[in-house]
């Protein structure tokens, strides 16, 4: 079997099934053009070939690494422009990865760890980006007109060693080359840096050894996906109790802020399953948590557990990174930590918080006006003032709430919170397939998102979509349990079970959300709205609670329940009214 060095590229397209999904035959026609009429003549011009084309991608194999990343950097300018002036929701984007390393050649096929690294770079390429390993960065570092950015060392499913990963950035050269570049690459945005630790397993199990690793490495992946941490590749060991590898912590975790490390213990065909997020530089518990996974479960890669731990790490560091005070280098880093303590009032979701937080916002933007990140937090802290009915201008918050995500957008459109928060924005403006449309598009970033999720059933609730809006909370929930914005969840159940006529379920899950948040005006409504449709004996006191927290409720609860049924609208306005009466 021949074997030989090879520059190989793996390209996928992004968010493949829900294109099928909403348009199965105009999909198929547009991928069929884009090979006809881009793809197919630019690999000619570029000495490759096409190895094998797959439903939502290809695999190509070229004569130079060079012709390979110059093949890229052309597709997807070509498939930029083709995208223009479509829908965000018709754009074909593509993911690639290019590598260069050994194949194994079969007729015309070629397989192996050359061709497996370039897939898994593709899978960790942001949508229309191109990643490539530090081998083929080696030879094409100095031969073309672009940039680079280092994304450090990562480990990769299935393949031994750690991977050297780089972001092409076609529009300067070498502007961006090198981790140790303070400049550019800090003025994109310093990230919070983690490393996944090797689980101790308290067991002899060689069979569950593996899985235990396995599932590390999966773990790893699904944070690597996060554009909100980077994460080292793994070199640690220590998978047994009685080593105590915290003695001599590598050089490598040097600068890093963040060690998630864990253990698992079998008890019967359950296993116990210790998390724990360390902030390495002051040495304690970000957040610890234990769970319970089913064997089975975990040989089948246990995704609903790793979705959890994601989401909830994620959240919780959000939170430690505002809250941690810092010592800075630049103007540049000042900016990004006063948009980091903005997002940590932000979830405290109070009145007070979110005008701390938006002054926070404001201080940042007078520093940079283009940062992505301060404008994003100011959008958050517009819509949570319009939702939780802290304004009196509703209207003209929630549109200067779209104005700064737009800009946000225009400055880095591959964030999931930016999409996130421009969902809620459409939420706002009763537009739901826009909202969806941004909920989807932020889970396609990362699909731990679990905030995105619980979004999607707030646009549902909103729209009388009650079924998928209790499927989505739950979900939601279920996956970021210790989320502080939980009593969001709950108040999207009630307003569900408020469109489907179940007042009763609408009431309970009101007033477990008045529980939980006080200074929250839509499930005071939904609370008072369903005592009044029930009659319930106490229904005048939730009313004197309402107008307490909220005095001007009677005039302005229409603009702050954004329902898209008119239905609903006159049910909420109807028993208002007998209450109010």
């Amino acid at each position: 079997m021949e074997r030989r060095l090879a520059a190989i590229l793996a390209a996928d397209v992004v968010g493949y099934s829900r294109l099928m999904g909403e348009d199965e035959a105009g999909t198929l026609e547009r991928l069929k053009a884009n090979h006809r009429e881009v793809i197919a003549p630019l690999i000619g011009d570029h000495a490759g070939r096409i190895v094998k084309l797959m439903g939502d991608g290809a695999l190509m194999e070229f004569a130079s690494v060079v012709q390979a990343v110059a093949f890229a950097i052309e597709m997807q300018r070509r498939m930029a422009e083709r995208n223009e002036g479509a829908p965000r929701e018709k754009h074909i984007d593509y993911r690639i990865g290019i590598n260069l390393g050994d194949v194994f050649v079969e007729d015309e096929d070629i397989f192996g760890d050359g061709v497996n690294v370039a897939a898994r770079l593709e899978g960790l390429a942001d949508p229309a980006g191109i990643c490539i390993s530090g081998t083929a960065y080696d030879h094409v570092k100095s031969k073309l007109d672009c940039g680079f950015e280092f994304l450090g060392e990562r480990q990769v499913k299935n393949i031994q060693e750690p991977v050297r990963i780089y972001k092409v950035v076609p529009e300067g050269r070498n502007a961006l080359k090198g981790a140790a570049s303070s400049g550019a690459a800090a003025v994109r945005r310093r990230r919070a840096s983690i490393a996944i630790r090797r689980f101790q397993l308290y067991s002899k199990d060689n069979e569950l050894t593996e899985l235990v690793e396995a599932f590390r490495e999966d773990l790893e992946i699904a944070f690597a996906q996060l554009r909100t941490l980077q994460v080292l590749a793994h070199s640690l060991s220590g998978s047994q109790p009685e080593e105590d590898s915290s003695r001599a912590e590598p050089k490598r975790l040097v600068g890093i802020d963040y060690l998630l490390q864990g253990s698992v213990r079998p008890r019967g065909e359950t296993l116990r399953i210790n998390v724990q997020v360390i902030h390495q530089q002051a040495g304690f518990n970000v957040w610890a948590e234990h769970y319970e996974c089913g064997r089975e479960e975990f040989e089948a890669g246990a995704v609903t557990l790793i979705e959890t731990l994601v989401a909830t790490a994620q959240t919780q560091i959000v939170l430690h990174e505002g809250a941690n005070e810092k010592h800075f280098h630049d103007e540049q880093e000042r900016v990004e930590h006063l948009a980091s303590k903005a997002w940590s009032m932000i979830y405290r979701l109070t009145p007070e918080s979110l005008d701390q937080a938006e002054k926070l916002c404001a201080a940042a933007l007078s520093l940079d006006p283009d940062s992505a990140r301060a404008h994003q937090a100011l959008a958050c802290v517009l819509h949570h003032q319009f939702y939780m009915g802290f304004t009196g201008e509703p209207e003209k918050v929630v549109r200067l709430g779209l104005d700064h995500i737009d800009r946000a957008m225009a400055l880095n459109e591959e964030d999931e919170y930016t999409h996130w928060v421009r969902g809620n924005i459409f939420v706002g403006l009763r537009n739901t397939q826009k909202a969806l449309a941004a909920f989807d598009r932020s889970r396609e970033i990362n699909p731990s998102f679990s905030l995105a999720t619980a979004s999607y059933g707030t646009a549902c609730a909103w729209a009388g979509r009650w079924q998928d809006a209790i499927h989505y909370s739950q979900q939601a929930l279920s996956a970021n349990p210790k989320d502080p914005s939980n009593f969001f969840r709950f108040n999207t159940i009630a307003v569900a079970h408020f469109t489907a006529g179940d007042f009763e379920q609408s009431l309970e899950w009101a007033e477990r959300t008045v529980e939980r948040k006080k200074k929250f005006l839509v499930p005071h409504l939904i609370r008072v709205a369903s005592s009044a449709h029930l009659e319930t004996s106490n229904f005048s006191a939730k009313v004197a609670e309402l107008l307490d927290e909220f005095p001007a409720a009677r005039t302005v609860y229409q603009e702050l329940t954004p329902f898209t049924r008119q239905q609903d609208q006159d049910s909420l306005r109807v028993e208002l009214e007998r209450a109010f009466a």
